[in-house]
């Protein structure tokens, strides 16, 4: 998976971002502001709040590998906490922390989870 950092910050505040929709706008909107219409270069985007906290992309949980543990943002920085991500958090496979975006460029790996595609190694694009 190429990722690609999303420069308009979500809203952290918006109940919306914390729950599974069938409303795609802005999530669809991101992937082409990043990618452009018609560019398959960049796979997803990676959102981050208004704090430029890392939150997740527009179908994914992220993780990342940092020291040697692999991390993932808690749900309180504006993320839908996904099934598989909860269960890896509760086998003790990830540890939630807050991840910045220089973080995410100094990251040893980048993983996508999902509960329909699974675990993921993924790069980012210009973190």
């Amino acid at each position: 998976m190429v990722l690609a950092l999303d420069p308009v910050p979500i809203d952290e505040t918006d109940p919306a971002v914390y729950h599974k929709t069938t409303n795609r706008y802005g999530y669809d909107e991101r992937l082409v502001r990043v990618r452009g219409v018609g560019d398959k270069t960049v796979d997803d985007v990676v959102m981050v709040n208004a704090r430029g906290v890392v939150t997740e992309t527009t179908i994914a949980n992220i993780a990342v590998l940092i020291g040697g543990r692999w991390v993932t943002p808690p749900r309180t920085d504006g993320l839908l906490a996904g099934t598989l991500r909860n269960r890896l958090v509760a086998l003790g496979d990830l540890t939630e922390r807050s991840i910045t975006v220089a973080d995410l460029g100094n990251a040893e790996a980048v993983a996508v989870v999902n509960s329909v595609r699974g675990w993921r190694p993924a790069v980012v694009v210009d973190p």
